[in-house]
């Protein structure tokens, strides 16, 4: 069963490095700017036990000074990823902690060339309590920060909802349905969900399998000179 699991890992994570073989755009705004990461990998309801597949996208909340996880509004997107890592690439210093993350499932277009239509299912799978507050750093100027490695399985029941996920849920579905259109004709259909964390681990040894997939990623860019030396 590990050999499979193992096979169709490796076919799948190929064809999505050839997808997204570059590393980041964005260049750093200053000599300051830094770096939040977090490797997020996810099941839906139907998915076999052994595999899991990369969050599409994660949302972030800077907390302000004296701010509780209760409180925070900034919500912020990944705004680069590789795999099953994704990045806030010039993160400004202050804490920092992870709400949700999701995956898409892109629709069948509908209609001829420019007139076409695309709907896709995007779904938000927010943390529980436990796993965002694990995430949390507190971020310092020209610096990586590393957040966690989670495995999470989404529920569609509410019935275990906590105060963290009912809070977050009126922060970032809404901000999430007014967003994230790929062309003025496309839409798509969003759903947000709770989910549980499976695995959540956050040590030096996980730690250093991230900064090494981190120094890969962002090989030949601006962002490799933040990177601590091994």
């Amino acid at each position: 069963m590990k050999s499979s699991y193992a096979i169709i890992l490796s076919v799948f994570l190929i064809f999505k490095l050839g997808a997204c073989a570059t590393g980041p755009k964005i260049k750093p705004e200053n000599p300051q700017s830094s770096v939040v990461g977090i490797t997020v990998n996810y099941q839906t309801p139907i998915t076999l036990p052994f595999m899991w597949y990369p969050a599409d996208f994660i949302y972030f909340v800077k907390l302000s000074d004296g701010e509780n996880i209760l409180e925070g509004t900034n919500l912020i997107k990944a705004n680069y990823s590789r795999l099953e890592n994704l990045y806030l690439l010039n993160a400004t210093p202050g804490r920092y902690i992870a709400v949700a993350a999701g995956y898409i499932n892109q629709g069948t277009g509908i209609g001829i060339g420019p007139f076409s239509i695309r709907i896709d299912s995007e779904h938000v799978l927010l943390f529980p309590e436990s796993l965002v507050k694990q995430t949390e750093v507190s971020v310092q100027s020209n610096q990586v920060c590393y957040m966690g490695q989670y495995n999470v399985r989404q529920n569609l029941s509410f019935s275990d909802l906590d105060a963290t996920q009912t809070y977050y849920y009126d922060v970032v579905v809404p901000e999430h349905l007014g967003k994230e259109f790929k062309r003025e004709t496309d839409m798509a259909i969003r759903h947000g969900s709770i989910c549980e964390a499976k695995s959540a681990v956050k040590d030096e040894e996980s730690e250093k399998k991230f900064l090494e997939a981190t120094r890969s990623n962002f090989k030949g860019t601006d962002w490799a000179a933040i990177l601590p030396t091994d």
